[in-house]
């Protein structure tokens, strides 16, 4: 029986085959692009410090619309005085004089303290209004604005005294002006020196914490100035009997001797060096009260230190001042 039927069953098996032998072939897919990443370095910001006081370039022409200045009277407290005595004299109050000095206690006044008078007020002598001093003729120089690293802007100059008399109670007032020439801030400082001898000089300095950003230009202006009396008596004969400065490090050192070349001892010795850079600006200044009185004769050493600004030193000036033992009294 199988050898009859080999044809049938060949047969079967090629329908077999046929019907379930299809050849399955996998789909293909389209390519998958994965896309470059470029690496780009990134620029970080990197905070600069500011230079110390370096100078900025600033309109020096005095601008259209000069702000007026007043000029109160400065008035030194003498033997005796009292601050309702101070006030009858000049016709104002106790509360005026006190709120134009915030920092004066009336019971603790002293001999030689400056106090300010507020304007208006004039002194009565012998039943006579006599006129506020008008300031002197001085001379201001050597004016320049310097960056803070906060960014502040310090005002630093200096008052000369081409007069032919001792100059005291010597003030200064500034103001800033934006760049349409409107006044945007005004400050005023005393000078670091209480008497001026003619052909000398005092400095001066204010600082702005908060400039106008859009600051276009500056003015200085006298606001007091006048004739020192019994400068003689007040201010003893003290010289610079040698010094020595340069740069030491991150600070500009003088080193030096005060000699009293007077007869009379002398007490509240200061010692004052101003710096410029080569065009003659104030670059920085610094007073030192020596502790010590110094007798006729003797000598006393100093060493200051200070930080220069705007464009370094070029020179500087040193000086000395003090009262006379029996001025104080």
């Amino acid at each position: 029986m199988q050898a009859k039927y080999p044809t049938l069953s060949l047969l079967i098996l090629a329908i077999t085959l046929a019907a379930c032998g299809q050849v399955l072939t996998q789909a293909t897919l389209p390519p998958v692009h994965t896309p470059t990443i470029s690496l780009h370095p990134i620029a970080f910001a990197t905070s600069t410090l500011l230079p110390t006081k370096s100078p900025i370039p600033i309109a020096t022409d005095p601008p259209p619309t000069p702000i007026p200045t007043l000029t109160p009277a400065i008035y030194i407290v003498k033997p005796g005085d009292t601050l309702l005595g101070i006030a009858s004299r000049f016709n104002v109050t106790t509360e005026a004089i006190q709120l134009t000095n915030p920092n004066l206690r009336p019971e603790l006044l002293r001999i030689g303290q400056q106090i300010t008078i507020p304007t208006g007020g004039e002194e009565r002598s012998n039943n006579a209004l006599l006129p506020t001093p008008t300031p002197l003729a001085l001379t201001i120089a050597g004016f320049g604005l310097y960056e803070t690293p906060v960014g502040g802007l310090w005002g630093l100059g200096e008052v000369v005294n081409q007069t032919e008399n001792p100059a005291e109670n010597v003030r200064v007032a500034i103001s800033l002006y934006n760049t349409k020439g409107e006044p945007s801030v005004t400050l005023d400082s005393w000078v670091a020196r209480d008497l001026i001898p003619p052909g000398e000089s005092a400095p001066f300095g204010v600082l702005f914490p908060n400039p106008p950003a859009d600051l276009g230009g500056h003015q200085v202006v006298l606001v007091t100035g006048e004739r020192a009396t019994r400068a003689g008596s007040r201010y003893p004969n003290l010289s610079i009997a040698e010094h020595q400065g340069g740069p030491a490090g991150a600070v500009f050192r003088v080193t030096g001797t005060v000699l009293n070349t007077g007869e009379q001892t002398a007490q509240d010795l200061t010692v004052l060096v101003t710096l410029y850079d080569a065009r003659g600006q104030v670059t920085g200044f610094r007073l030192t009260t020596l502790s010590d009185p110094l007798s006729p004769g003797a000598t006393a050493p100093f060493d200051i230190q200070l930080s220069p600004g705007g464009l370094g030193t070029d020179h500087y000036t040193v000086s000395a001042s003090g009262r006379s033992a029996s001025s104080l009294e």
